[in-house]
């Protein structure tokens, strides 16, 4: 969506790619503008890549104003990023999504749902699944004629989405309730509002890496996206000048014992962050989501203490991360302190070591 949001007018390029990532229609002219400035380009692309015949790994770069998107990826990445934006028929798409959101088997757990949802949830959720697009309530849909191809299977048409999904996952409620929405439709009108707070912020950002002021040689925007291999990718990363490093480094839940591991995260990502003097709040992100379980299936089955074992395999952990992070002896007895290692040995939680491991890094 960075081509849109490159090109396109702020407020149209924030309209198009909101309704890209939620509504399952979208309207001719929307199909239109995806077909010039994100289809074509990519088309181009995969031209370039079947002339060359033996190239494998091509990257591609795109310059609009100070905003330059780099892309590389494997030769079979470009041709089913294409056959992604390919054109499907409506009524196909659309009988494909209602069999999902409208399976039976599943209709108790969608009225558990609607049960324990306040009234305006309960609504807006019904109105949306019927029709399929974010929109505020009593706008027309006569204009959405068309089916959006990057929701649907490429080959199958099939729907890509689970039926318990909703657009406000991963919104906070605070934000969405904010003035500047209520004042744009009712409050009860859940969907409009979550439409105008995100739209909000995609235009916001388009407005950012298109501004004037941008064209400065001081401010430039680079947006770098790769298939690689993790390491390949963490070392195949410019280091020369004018690269000082990143403040921050989102690294997902690599950290996992059966992903890379939080000491191989750390080897390879630690090195990018900037130094100390730079910024001393430089950090790592990472999450956590296999550490439980990791320990419960290291700990001793049958006559073992396992709750002795949880403590044991997290204390390690922690203190892992705590030499990789370069932690003082007084930043780790600190650490220690709030988390309990001596006052609260009764009331031990892996939950608690789970969300430590990870505050170790910041």
């Amino acid at each position: 969506m960075l081509l849109i949001a490159a090109q396109l007018p702020p407020l149209v390029a924030a309209e198009l790619i909101l309704h890209v990532c939620y509504s399952a229609k979208l309207t001719q002219n929307m199909v239109r503008a995806l077909d010039v400035y994100v289809r074509q380009p990519i088309a181009d692309v995969v031209a370039n890549v079947d002339s060359r015949g033996n190239v494998n790994l091509l990257s591609k770069t795109w310059r609009f104003g100070a905003t330059e998107i780099t892309v590389r990826l494997y030769r079979r990445q470009w041709d089913a990023l294409l056959s992604l934006l390919a054109e499907q028929e409506l009524k196909t798409t659309e009988e494909a999504r209602e069999k999902v959101i409208f399976d039976a088997d599943r209709d108790d757990l969608l009225q558990l749902e609607f049960y324990k949802a306040p009234v305006a949830m309960r609504v807006n959720a019904a109105r949306f699944k019927k029709t399929g697009v974010l929109v505020p309530f009593g706008s027309s849909l006569k204009h959405f004629d068309c089916s959006n191809p990057l929701l649907f299977d490429a080959e199958t048409s099939a729907w890509l989405q689970t039926a318990s999904q909703s657009p406000f996952d991963g919104w906070s409620l605070k934000y969405i309730l904010a003035p500047s929405n209520l004042r744009r439709t009712a409050e009860a009108d859940m969907n409009g509002l979550l439409y105008f707070h995100v739209r909000g912020l995609l235009e916001k950002f388009c407005q950012r890496i298109q501004s004037p002021s941008a064209s400065a040689s001081s401010f430039q925007t680079h947006f770098k996206l790769s298939s690689l291999e993790i390491a390949a990718f963490a070392q195949n990363i410019p280091r020369d000048a004018p690269f000082l490093g990143f403040d921050r480094i989102d690294v997902g839940n690599l950290g996992d014992e059966n992903n890379v591991g939080i000491r191989s995260t750390l080897s390879l990502f630690g090195p990018l962050l900037k130094p100390r003097e730079l910024n001393p709040h430089a950090t790592i992100i990472t999450l956590f989501l296999t550490a439980i379980d990791s320990a419960e299936r290291a700990s001793p089955s049958g006559g073992g203490d396992e709750e002795e074992a949880h403590k044991t395999l997290f204390r390690e952990q922690m203190q892992l991360v705590f030499d990789l992070a370069g932690l003082t002896a007084e930043q780790q007895a600190w650490h220690h302190h709030h988390r309990g290692d001596d006052d609260d040995e009764e009331n031990f939680s892996p939950d608690k070591y789970k969300c430590l491991l990870g505050r170790a890094l910041v």
